[in-house]
């Protein structure tokens, strides 16, 4: 990445790979999502970078942070970046999180709420029943990847394996991975379970004690505004309408916005309007007035 200078952070307990781009503004933590790592929003670094500070960390156990058996909840991950807002950024920051980054984010500005200035949760659940709801139709696919985690294989064989993966079914034929992405994708994907804790999908699929406290009583302790970027529910939103109604009675100054015909992975289905919303809610943030997320957006 043009600019973007990649290091480690200690949190005193294990090491926390991230990359930072030039200050050009307001400070934007992006997390990804889960069985990922910080290059995932590679498609809108770019357009990010003009007028924002970024960072982009890896979690606990994915990319080049430190590998932490047994040690995957919720509540872990959101102590790594509440360090990483206190030791690195050294101010208040908009976090922008996607699925597991979206919980993790909306835990760090619960536990610390003068860290985080504002959250968006790209179509991260909102409470621990509505992710078990969201992980269902893909434990099989988990299954898989935790074979394929921390592999030390060949990359031809471990690229192929990948590009095998069945993701979803069409009629009663499975679809593989390597039929739905481009080439360059089943390399990336590749390299990233080759640095994925297979600890962590264990967690995943084990399921209760990673999520365990994540719900309500999370919600209702965030100070900060907090817009929530919702897939269709038609395409498989984590997001439930009955969590969002909940959401948005305990959050003083939230807002919801649902992306009509889009899956999970907003930011990478359609980038150029996910980086315009994510300018709109940075407007406002930043308005002498002070943020208002309970008002229609204005793009």
């Amino acid at each position: 990445m043009k600019d973007f200078e990649e290091r480690l952070f200690s949190t005193g307990s294990i090491d926390i790979n991230f990359a930072e781009g030039p200050n050009n503004g307001i400070p934007l933590v992006l997390l990804h999502g889960g069985s990922a790592r910080w290059q995932s929003w590679r498609w809108i670094i770019p357009a990010l970078r003009d007028r924002t500070h970024l960072f982009a960390p890896d979690f606990r156990g994915h990319g080049r942070s430190t590998w932490v058996p047994g040690r995957y909840r919720l509540f872990d991950y959101a102590s790594d970046i509440e360090a990483f807002l206190e030791g690195v950024v050294h101010e208040p920051a908009i976090v922008l999180g996607h699925s597991l980054g979206g919980e993790v984010a909306l835990i760090a500005a619960s536990e610390r709420p003068d860290l985080v200035r504002g959250v968006i949760d790209e179509d991260g659940p909102l409470s621990a029943e509505s992710a078990r709801q969201a992980i269902t139709p893909t434990r099989p696919m988990l299954f898989a990847m935790r074979t394929l985690a921390g592999s030390s294989m060949p990359d031809g064989e471990l690229k192929r394996q990948v590009a095998d993966l069945t993701v979803g079914l069409e009629g009663d034929q499975p679809v593989r991975f390597g039929d739905v992405v481009e080439k360059d994708e089943i390399a990336w994907s590749a390299e990233t379970l080759r640095h994925h804790d297979p600890s962590m999908l264990d967690a995943v699929i084990e399921f209760d004690r990673m999520h365990a406290g994540y719900g309500p009583a999370v919600l209702s302790r965030i100070e900060c505004p907090v817009i929530f970027f919702r897939a269709d529910p038609s395409r498989g939103s984590a997001i439930s309408d009955d969590d969002v109604e909940q959401a948005l009675s305990l959050i003083p100054n939230a807002r919801s916005i649902t992306f009509d015909g889009v899956g999970h992975s907003i930011h990478l289905e359609i980038p150029d309007l996910f980086v315009e919303r994510v300018f709109t809610v940075l407007d406002e943030l930043e308005a002498p007035s002070g943020p208002d997320l309970l008002k229609p957006p204005s793009t």
